[in-house]
C-alpha cells in the first residue's frame, strides 16, 4: 500500500456512460468519481492549507454545469488504463481551474502541464487488442449519449490504495 496523495476536484457522480463499459473493465464507485482540478502531492500537510485557501479562491464562482462529449481512453489510445468522460470545453471550467491553481500554486504537486479534464468512469489492467477493440466501439457509442453535471461544490479528496475519499467540500455560490 502506497502513500496517501491529495488533490482537488469536482465530485462527479456520472452514471450516463455505465451501460457502455465492455468486459475487462472495473467501473470507479460513484462516490468515487471525480474531475480532478489541481493534484497537491502525497505531503499531509497540504490539507490543511487547501481548506483555508479554497474558500477564498472559489469566492463569487457560481454553479455551472458541464456536458460532456463521450468517452475516450485515458491517458490514451496507446496506454489504456482508464475509459473518462470528456467534457466540453467550457469557460467557466477554465476559470475555476485557473483560480484554483493560482490560489494553491505553492502547494501544487501537479506534473502535467496541460489541464486534461476527464472523469474516469472505469479501470483495466488488460492489454489485450480485445479490450482496446471494445473501448473504440464504446467511444463511438458514447458520442450519442447526453450527459451533464451540475457543478455545485469543488472538494479536497485522498487517493489511496486504489481508492478516492472525498475529505472536505466547499459550496459554489457565486
Amino acid at each position: 500500500m502506497g502513500m496517501p496523495t491529495y488533490f482537488i476536484a469536482l465530485p462527479a457522480p456520472l452514471d450516463c456512460y455505465d451501460d457502455l463499459v465492455p468486459r475487462g473493465f472495473e467501473p470507479i464507485p460513484l462516490g468515487e468519481r471525480h474531475l480532478t482540478l489541481l493534484y497537491l502531492g502525497p505531503r499531509d500537510d497540504v490539507k490543511a492549507e487547501a481548506y483555508r485557501l479554497l474558500p477564498r479562491a472559489l469566492a463569487g464562482t457560481a454553479p455551472f454545469t458541464l456536458s460532456f462529449e463521450g468517452l475516450q481512453p485515458f491517458p490514451g489510445w496507446s496506454r489504456i488504463i482508464y475509459l473518462a468522460a470528456v467534457p466540453r470545453r467550457n469557460p467557466s471550467l477554465a476559470e475555476l481551474h485557473g483560480r484554483i491553481e493560482a490560489a494553491l500554486a505553492g502547494l501544487s504537486g501537479d506534473r502535467w502541464e496541460t489541464f486534461r479534464p476527464h472523469v474516469s468512469i472505469a479501470r483495466t489492467r488488460e492489454k489485450t487488442v480485445s479490450v482496446r477493440q471494445a473501448v473504440e466501439e464504446a467511444v463511438g457509442r458514447s458520442r450519442h449519449v447526453e450527459c451533464r453535471l451540475e457543478a455545485g461544490e469543488v472538494a479536497v479528496y485522498m487517493a489511496s490504495a486504489g481508492r478516492y475519499t472525498r475529505l472536505r467540500s466547499f459550496r459554489l455560490r457565486g
